[in-house]
């Protein structure tokens, strides 16, 4: 569960300065993208600092970690933001698949 926690909070920061980047940039779809992911990432935080007895459904919860990349290609060309994403959705596969197994859903 250490790990599951240390990887929550690194994908809430990585995505933190992300979407400060995107909202320099004026890009709107990646600002909702990266808060969605932020959001994600601190539901899971706070299940297991704060509230480590709160019930989460098994399907809200892999509704909110498929979020990585829903209408990725809708916007623009994902390859324009490859090398600025590609750490965060490392972590964030870390923590989906940590948080998974862990709880086992």
């Amino acid at each position: 569960m250490t790990r599951l926690l240390e990887l929550a909070k690194e994908v809430k920061e990585m995505s933190q300065v992300l979407y400060g980047s995107f909202k320099e940039n004026g890009n709107k779809p990646r600002m909702a993208h990266m808060k969605l992911i932020f959001d994600a990432a601190e539901q899971v935080r706070y299940q297991l600092e704060v509230d480590p007895a709160a019930s989460v459904s098994p399907t809200c919860w892999k509704a909110l970690l498929a979020i990585q990349h829903i209408g990725f290609e809708r916007i623009e060309p994902y390859e324009e933001y490859e090398k600025l994403v590609a750490p965060l959705y490392e972590k964030y596969d870390a923590m989906k698949g940590a948080y998974l197994k862990a709880f086992s859903l």
